[in-house]
């Protein structure tokens, strides 16, 4: 790429290492022989100044560093040699070097000690994306945004988040803040109102750093599994909250009407972010500011040339002054205090959270530093998985299973499923369950992928209501599956009401149809799932009843599992997993496990 010349806020070092702060062209002394790699360059940079906010990949290969404007210039050339000599080693190209107004810092305000905690706000069942909360510990209350919500490796609801939130340190009750009363709103924390009656989850895990910038010497120093700022908030699951895959647009109407999920962007996945990005625009979302946008890199439109750094290194600081290594990339978006951990998009994409920023300053924009998502997921104690768009999930349950069989029998053909009649004639609405009878080795799926893209599992669909009407799926263990095990210790007692083994609500889409779709969890072998399965839909005006089977078997799936009613033909709208966990097969308590798949209509 063209790099701009003395004069510009944008500069790049001469063979000489020379910057040009504020139009003047300073000379510094020859280059010694290039570090090995950028990182041990990096290593120097940061060790050598406290003016370096940044150092990473740019366009076309370039490296790119951020430097603190105003700064002492002799410093930071010299600290800058290293890596000015790696550029021309890897590049043919000198160093990029990028004014910023400051270095990268995160804030986690505190609500007011005067603010009510919200006795009389019961918060919306529905978390998105970007909405508020408190997160309480002994050394008191801090106010932060939900990142992304997500599953966990054992198939529990969770949310991705920044791990600055909690200090670093894996605990905190945390609470839904009522949206009304965010800054975004009233411009102050001191209105901040939050549902105490009724908990979030907890902080489980929680990564801030922990290498900070003293610490760092070598290129050892600066690897990424030690510089990221991510945490896990672990959902209570006897809370009722739905989690959903899409990110607050923090519009006025949802905002004052405490509903964040009536309008809100699709979350359609997850995406790395390379040096091919540069120039794309993001978008983050929290409690804050709301909804805000900018480039990675500057816009060109205010008259100065765009250089983006990604893949990058930069010191975050805390409120105690402790300057955190965080793994991530740059970008012109206004952030604030309390905006920490929120969601940030590129398009429908998950990209990051919100990790640190820079205000506005003279004519230098403001800053976002966010932590990469796609590289954070590696690190975290498991595999979350993100929830996607029309995801809406239920907590794991346990259900029934038949003891393993050594000999698996050949997969039986599958009939073609057909709408389920229910006791008024007159009523248009009709369920199909799809297989009615299905695999063992077929019901089972790794992930929620693999169960899409497969057409794993049993697909219930309701057609025939009306659009935006809710329609309740339950799914109860048949009588065949309970009496297998009988004389087992954890055999359910006979007589008993029985309580459905999954149940959720879906809202039924734009052409009054509600789907669905479970399956089993790999947690467990195959055959702790065989057994008869009960299935009830109940919609606003009636209820209309099916079953389906597990048998034994690892063939393909039969007739009706592609051509039933309900099938592929039906519009998709995004992904909506919830796996069950199981256990050892053959017991009741802990045999199989289910997920559930609910198609919902989108805002």
């Amino acid at each position: 790429m063209a790099h701009p010349t003395t004069g510009k806020r944008f500069v790049a070092l001469s063979a000489a290492v020379a910057l040009g702060f504020g139009g003047a062209m300073i000379a510094g002394p020859a280059s010694a022989a290039p570090s090995t790699d950028l990182k041990t360059a990096a290593a120097e940079a940061f060790t050598s100044s406290e003016s370096i906010a940044a150092i990473g990949h740019g366009e076309d290969g370039s490296l790119v560093a951020q430097v603190v404007a105003g700064s002492d210039e002799a410093e930071v050339e010299k600290a800058l040699e290293p890596a000015n000599a790696v550029a021309q080693d890897q590049t043919g190209e000198d160093l990029v070097v990028q004014e910023v107004a400051s270095t990268y810092s995160t804030q986690s305000p505190e609500p007011s000690s005067t603010a009510t905690d919200g006795a009389a706000y019961e918060a919306s069942d529905d978390v998105v994306a970007g909405a508020g909360y408190v997160v309480e510990t002994s050394a008191g209350a801090g106010l932060c945004s939900v990142g992304f919500p997500a599953t966990g490796p054992e198939g529990e609801d969770a949310i991705i988040t920044a791990g600055h939130c909690s200090g670093g340190e894996a605990t905190g009750d945390v609470y839904v803040e009522r949206p009304s009363t965010s800054n975004v709103f009233t411009d102050s924390y001191d209105t901040a109102e939050w549902d105490q009656s009724r908990k979030l989850g907890e902080f489980t895990h929680s990564q801030y750093g922990p290498k900070v910038l003293g610490d760092v010497e070598t290129d050892a120093d600066l690897d990424p599994e030690q510089m990221q700022d991510f945490a896990v908030i672990t959902v209570d699951e006897s809370a009722g909250f739905n989690l959903i895959g899409e990110a607050a647009t923090w519009s006025e109407e949802s905002g004052q009407a405490d509903d964040l999920a009536s309008d809100t962007t699709d979350i359609t996945g997850v995406h790395d972010v390379t040096s091919e990005d540069i120039g794309s625009e993001v978008f983050h979302s929290g409690r804050t500011t709301g909804k805000t946008a900018g480039d990675i890199g500057w816009d060109e439109s205010n008259g100065k040339v765009s250089i983006g750094i990604v893949d990058g290194y930069a010191p975050v600081t805390d409120d105690a002054g402790n300057e955190y290594m965080v793994y991530g990339f740059a970008s012109e978006t206004n952030v604030a205090g309390g905006d920490s951990g929120g969601a940030v998009m590129m398009g429908d994409k998950a990209v990051g959270v919100v990790s640190g920023g820079i205000e506005a300053s003279a004519d230098m924009p403001a800053m976002l530093w966010t932590a990469e998502l796609a590289e954070g997921l590696t690190h975290l104690p498991g595999d979350y998985e993100i929830k996607t768009s029309g995801e809406s999930t239920e907590d794991p349950s346990e259900t029934p299973s038949e003891d393993p069989t050594e000999e698996p029998t050949e997969d039986p053909t599958t009939p073609a499923p057909t709408p389920t009649e229910t006791d008024d004639a007159d009523v248009d609405a009709e369920l199909s369950v799809d297989p009615q009878e299905i695999a063992a080795e077929r019901f089972l799926a790794e992930d929620e992928e693999q169960a899409e893209s497969d057409d794993r599992g049993v697909k219930y669909t309701v057609e025939g209501v009306e659009p935006g009407s809710e329609v309740l799926f339950e799914t109860f263990t048949g009588s065949d599956a309970a009496s297998a095990n009988a004389g087992s210790e954890e055999a359910p007692a006979e007589e008993t009401d029985q309580e459905p083994a999954k149940s959720i609500t879906v809202t039924a889409n734009e052409d009054g149809v509600a789907q669905s779709r479970i399956w089993g969890m790999t947690t467990a072998e195959a055959e702790a799932y065989i057994g008869e399965y009960d299935v009830v839909a109940q919609t606003e005006e009636e209820t209309l009843e099916g079953s389906f089977s597990v048998v034994a078997g690892d063939g393909d799936q039969g007739e009706g599992g592609d051509e039933g009613e309900g099938g592929e033909d039906l519009p998709r709208t995004g992904s909506t997993v919830a796996p069950l966990a199981a256990g050892a097969a053959g017991l009741v308590a802990l045999g199989g496990a289910l997920v559930y798949v609910a198609r919902r209509r989108q805002a």
